[in-house]
C-alpha cells in the first residue's frame, strides 16, 4: 500500500472521532508538556505524540504516549483483554493507533491525594531527587499557584515541565515501544498547533497536520512550514483537569 497524505490524514481523522488522538484540552488530565515525533520508512510511518501531566483518575503524574501509524508492534494481546469479544473490538476499532502509559515520578510521601504534602522536601524522578520548590521558584517558572498554601499536583508537574522536561517526558526507548525498529526519526516538535477536539476540529482541518502529512509522504521536512500559530503550551488549554 502505498501511503499518501490524505490516507494519514484519514487514519488521524479517524481517530479524532473515536476519540483516539491526543486531546490537550482533556478535562481529565491537567495537561503539563507534550511532544511530538515523526518517524518514517521507504514503505511505512508513524507519529508519536506525548502528553504529560495530571490525572486525578490515575492517582499520579502520567506520560499518555500515544503512537498511530501504517504498521504497529508490541500491542496488546488477548491476555490483556477481559474476553475474546473486547480483544477484537480493540483491533476493529484501533487498526493504526496505540496509547500507552509512563509514570516518571515515583509514588512516595510526597504526594496527599491530589495535594504536594507538606513538610516534604523532593520527589524522586526517574532515580533522580529533585527538591520541591519554594512558591518563589514556582512563580520564577511562571507557575501561578491556585493557593499557596495547599499545593497541587499539577502544579507540580508544570513546574517539573519547566525545569526538568527531559526527566519528566519519554526516553527515546519509551518513544518508540510500539514502532517497527526499521522506522527513522525525521522530525521532532516541543510545540506546534493542535486542533480543539473538544470544538469539532479534527487533524485534517488543521494547517499543521497536513503538512506533518506530506513529511511523512515524501519524507522532505521543509513541507512542514506551518503558519498557524503554537498553541500547545499548557496555558492554550484552560479546560485540561477540569472534569
Amino acid at each position: 500500500m502505498t501511503w499518501t497524505a490524505d490516507l494519514i490524514l484519514g487514519v488521524w481523522d479517524a481517530c479524532c472521532r473515536k476519540f483516539s488522538f491526543p486531546s490537550l484540552g482533556n478535562g481529565h488530565l491537567h495537561l503539563a508538556a507534550s511532544r511530538l515525533f515523526l518517524y518514517r520508512s521507504e514503505n511505512d510511518w508513524a507519529m508519536t505524540i506525548e502528553v504529560f501531566g495530571f490525572s486525578p483518575r490515575s492517582g499520579e503524574p502520567e506520560v499518555q504516549v500515544y503512537s498511530s501509524g501504517s504498521k504497529l508492534i508490541n500491542r496488546p494481546g488477548q491476555e490483556d483483554f477481559f474476553n475474546d469479544h473486547a480483544w477484537h473490538q480493540h483491533q476493529a476499532n484501533h487498526p493504526h493507533d496505540e496509547t500507552r502509559f509512563v509514570f516518571p515520578l515515583e509514588s512516595g510521601s510526597w504526594q496527599y491525594g491530589e495535594q504536594v504534602a507538606s513538610g516534604v522536601g523532593e520527589v524522586v524522578v526517574r532515580g533522580n531527587y529533585v527538591p520541591l520548590p519554594s512558591r518563589h521558584e514556582y512563580e520564577e517558572a511562571a507557575v501561578q499557584l491556585a493557593d499557596p498554601d495547599r499545593i497541587q499536583v499539577y502544579e507540580l508537574c508544570r513546574y517539573l515541565a519547566a525545569t526538568r522536561r527531559e526527566l519528566v517526558l519519554c526516553t527515546p526507548e519509551e518513544l518508540v515501544v510500539n514502532l517497527p525498529p526499521e522506522l527513522k526519526l525525521v522530525l521532532k516538535l516541543d510545540e506546534w498547533h493542535h486542533p480543539d477536539l473538544s470544538s469539532g476540529e479534527t487533524a485534517g482541518s488543521t494547517e499543521t497536520f497536513r503538512q506533518l502529512a506530506a513529511v511523512l509522504e515524501t519524507g522532505d521536512v521543509t513541507k512542514y512550514g506551518p503558519t498557524e500559530l503554537p498553541n500547545t503550551h499548557w496555558k492554550n488549554w484552560p479546560g485540561s483537569g477540569t472534569f
